[in-house]
């Protein structure tokens, strides 16, 4: 029994100090991850509020080209290609983190863009397909959040 007890204790010791030393480094890696997370979550939250910010010129591209007369084809035009210009700065972001919303925003988007180019926009279609827009836009807007205080 004495020798059982003699081999038992060291080797208790022995367990109590490789537990102790095991549980400072969990203690250490998590530390070191913390930061890492952190500045991930700060590159995630400026690219959305860049994406947020983007959503919102084209909305107000949308909401202008709505606003413009009907008989003003170079304005239409104009206003456009400002439009097309707002989206494609945003639309690979949006195409690859929101598939369903990409395909629904361009299946109005690219008619609407085509329409602003032709030589007598029809104002009609324009409108409608404005409104259209703008209501996918914004329930798109309502997915990712609202944008940051002006």
């Amino acid at each position: 029994m004495r020798k059982k007890l003699l081999y038992l204790i060291p080797t208790v010791f022995v367990l109590f100090v490789a537990a102790a030393c095991d549980a400072g480094s969990n203690e250490q890696e998590e530390t070191s991850e913390h930061p890492a997370q952190e500045a991930a979550t700060a590159v995630d939250q400026s690219a959305s509020e860049d994406l947020k910010s983007g959503v919102d010129n084209v909305l107000s591209a949308v909401k202008e080209l709505k606003d413009v007369p009907a008989d003003d084809a170079k304005k239409v035009k104009q206003v456009g290609d400002k439009l097309r210009e707002s989206w494609d700065k945003i639309e690979k972001e949006v195409e690859d983190n929101y598939l369903n919303y990409y395909m629904n925003i361009e299946h109005t988007l690219y008619p609407l863009i085509d329409e602003t180019q032709n030589a007598n926009p029809n104002s009609e279609k324009v409108s409608k397909l404005c409104d259209v827009t703008v209501r996918k836009l914004e329930a798109f807007k309502e997915k990712i959040g609202p944008a940051a205080a002006s």
